[in-house]
């Protein structure tokens, strides 16, 4: 069954629901798995950067659901100012 990718970015902020960390802590691993995709973006290692990039957007759904950011709101925006 495929998910629309939005449903995808809810489930995973509700695999967070429970997360203790801060929004300083959820920062260094973001900037940390951003440091790690920088060490192999010259190499031709797909799975690799795949697996990083879902990391980060993991990462990501972390500081969404603890922020309360709407990201699809932000996103559109930022599209429209483009």
């Amino acid at each position: 069954m495929t998910k629309h990718f939005e449903d995808l970015w809810e489930q995973a902020e509700q695999a967070n629901k429970f997360e203790t960390s801060s929004v300083k802590e959820v920062l260094l691993e973001l900037s940390m798995k951003i440091k790690l995709y920088e060490l192999i973006a010259d190499t031709s290692e797909k799975q690799a950067k795949s697996k990083i990039m879902g990391e980060i957007l993991f990462a990501l759904t972390k500081l969404s659901l603890k922020e309360d950011i709407n990201t699809y709101i932000a996103l559109k925006n930022i599209l429209e100012s483009k």
